[in-house]
């Protein structure tokens, strides 16, 4: 059985694994150009630079090329996909930039070298993301430094701040009970995280694996079904 997150095969222990064609099709509109041609092609599309639609697949491959842990590990991508989902239903909640929050999900644990204590590695999330501006992350200079700030400053406990960075905290926070720890809601940064707690810390604790971003499908027979 092959998992798939967002249509980026994930297999621990190897490298990603390319998609097939029309699974890339699928979900890749501008597959087979460039980065800047995607840019343009985004552009042209939306009309407005400010509407450039992320191509989440190609970020999932690109951090996933770098990624040196296993992928369905405790920061892997599971866990991503819940802070994702955490963090939408915040940001409708309390007005945060959804595309801010969207990315911080995903780089925020991008570049850790360990499970455990790894001084740093929000900030290697962030400078990795920097990496990818005018290619695959198209954000405003304000959003990127909302986004660059919140994958920094993660894991240090702050809950005053921009409320889209309150968000992005609130949604990695929420899934603590998938290391054993219970959110403690004075800890949280808004009263939707706290009303959120219990969805959230129940899906985090029972290792939950979203849905609409998970699919698996058995090797060589091309179907897809839920996981």
């Amino acid at each position: 059985m092959i998992l798939e997150f967002d249509g980026v095969e994930v297999t621990d222990g190897v490298r990603i694994v390319d998609q097939r064609k029309r699974l890339l099709l699928r979900h890749d509109p501008y597959y087979g150009h460039s980065g800047r041609a995607r840019q343009r092609l985004a552009y042209n599309a939306e009309g407005d630079e400010d509407h450039l639609v992320h191509d989440r697949p190609a970020i999932l491959r690109a951090i996933l090329n770098g990624y040196a842990l296993p992928f369905r590990g405790e920061h892997g991508v599971v866990h991503w996909a819940r802070v994702l989902e955490n963090g939408m239903r915040l940001a409708e909640a309390t007005g945060a930039d959804a595309k801010v929050v969207a990315l911080f999900a995903l780089f925020h644990d991008s570049r850790r070298v360990n499970e455990g204590h790894d001084p740093g590695h929000g900030l290697r999330g962030a400078r990795f993301a920097q990496t990818l501006r005018g290619s695959l992350v198209h954000l405003d200079d304000a959003q990127f430094e909302l986004l660059f700030e919140a994958c920094r400053l993660h894991t240090n406990g702050l809950i005053e701040g921009d409320v889209t960075l309150q968000a992005c905290w609130d949604a990695d926070r929420l899934d603590l009970g998938r290391v054993g720890i219970t959110p403690r809601p004075h800890r949280l940064c808004s009263d939707a995280a706290q009303d959120l707690l219990p969805w959230a810390h129940g899906r985090a604790v029972t290792e939950f694996e979203p849905a609409e971003h998970f699919t698996a499908r058995g090797v060589g027979d091309g179907g897809t079904g839920a996981a």
